[in-house]
């Protein structure tokens, strides 16, 4: 991030949480959402954090 690298640093967060299959609440991954929307990322950056929503 303190390269400018958003992108690069939302993807990076997005692989570590599935990988390691850490549960984020759905508003975390609204977040995460919105950010990818605003940064123009393609949705499979986040929609595969879908499985570990937890209520």
């Amino acid at each position: 991030m303190q390269a400018g690298e958003w992108n690069l640093a939302l993807e990076t967060l997005c692989n570590i949480l599935i990988e390691e299959e850490i549960p984020i609440n759905f508003k975390a991954y609204e977040l995460l959402q919105e950010v990818g929307n605003i940064l123009n990322m393609e949705r499979d950056t986040w929609e595969m954090l879908k499985v570990h929503v937890t209520p």
